[in-house]
């Protein structure tokens, strides 16, 4: 964390005294993620109408808020500000709940009022519409402490509203925080007289006159002579380059190849498949003539008849093969 942990702390110590939100000085540092639980807790005190846990939590909230370490996003900066409208509009301070929602939707032009925390036709709804309704108030310029840069809902800027509350911060130009607060509606102007940016690493000091010095002076860049290569080694030098005797690259198939090779193999199955088909009906024939003296009784038969089915079906699936394979040959020809 390098030497942000003293800056912030002295920020959370400037924002307490500064800001009524803050309790007591930051007894350690928060981040984001912490502050965002908060929140949701007093969310969940406020739909359950308890205000007495909503005031605990809204409490540690704020003060989880001054001790941020973290740079708060725009996100983050439009929750906090609908906190301070529930904690406004719990109290029946109705303009100050205006006021926050006002603050919200200069963070954020499309929110929305969750209906998780009050469903549609809710008095808060009412307020919201009627904090778009305001017109713009005037605008005036802060000016940071040099070295740091003023974030305003979570963005880089320098310029707040009045009677607009926002959520504020210093950050130095490695986004380390150095101040964190809330400018409510009538509060004067932060004073960051004793908010500064980190100091920067201090150069090192000059070497003292009683240093041991060298007693020769040598100069900054040493010129290196080049040795002339083509006089001390002429004959790697000037002699022809020989060609490298490396081994045949592979040679692909091309399409032509293919093709023909498709195309023997298409022409050999048709071959094969007419002859099992010439044997097949040879075979059907004797199997059909009554008079074949090769049929003495009912087994040759059976047995002639398997031999015509075996030669049928490898005619078969040679002609399949055959017509495969031509296409195959087409297709390598055509493309």
């Amino acid at each position: 964390m390098g030497c942000r942990g003293p800056w912030i702390l002295l920020g959370g110590l400037v924002a307490a005294l500064w800001s009524p939100a803050a309790a007591a000085a930051c007894a350690s540092l928060t981040g984001v993620a912490e502050l965002a639980v908060q929140l949701g807790r007093a969310e969940q005190a406020f739909v359950e109408m308890d205000p007495g846990s909503f005031r605990t939590q809204r409490e540690a909230a704020r003060q989880t808020y001054t001790c941020l370490a973290e740079v708060v996003t725009p996100s983050t900066a439009v929750a906090y500000h609908q906190l301070e409208a529930l904690d406004a509009f719990l109290f029946r301070d109705t303009v100050g709940a205006t006021r926050a929602f006002q603050a919200v939707l200069q963070a954020n032009p499309r929110y929305v009022l969750p209906p998780g925390i009050a469903p549609e036709g809710h008095p808060l709804w009412q307020l919201v519409e009627d904090a778009r309704a305001l017109p713009a108030s005037a605008a005036r310029t802060l000016e940071p402490p040099t070295g740091l840069t003023l974030r305003i809902d979570g963005r880089p800027g320098t310029q707040v509203r009045d009677g607009i509350p926002a959520v504020m911060q210093l950050t130095t130009p490695t986004d380390e925080v150095a101040w964190t607060g809330y400018l409510r509606v009538g509060d004067p102007d932060p004073d960051w007289r004793d908010v500064a940016a980190a100091p920067a690493e201090p150069e090192p000091p000059p070497p003292p006159d009683d240093a041991p010095r060298l007693l020769v002076d040598l100069p900054l860049e040493t010129p290196v002579e080049e040795p002339d290569l083509a006089q001390e080694q002429p004959d790697a030098i000037l002699q022809e380059p020989q060609p490298l005797d490396l081994p045949p690259e592979p040679v692909a198939p091309t399409a032509s190849r293919l093709h023909a090779g498709l195309g023997a193999g298409a022409g050999v199955l048709a071959v094969a498949t007419g002859g099992l088909y010439a044997l097949a009906w040879s075979q059907k024939s004797r199997y059909q003539d009554m008079d074949n003296p090769d049929i003495s009784d009912r087994q040759d038969l059976e047995a002639l008849r398997d031999r015509n089915r075996l030669v049928s079906m490898g005619a078969v699936g040679t002609g399949i093969l055959a017509v495969g394979l031509g296409l195959g040959a087409v297709v390598t020809w055509r493309f």
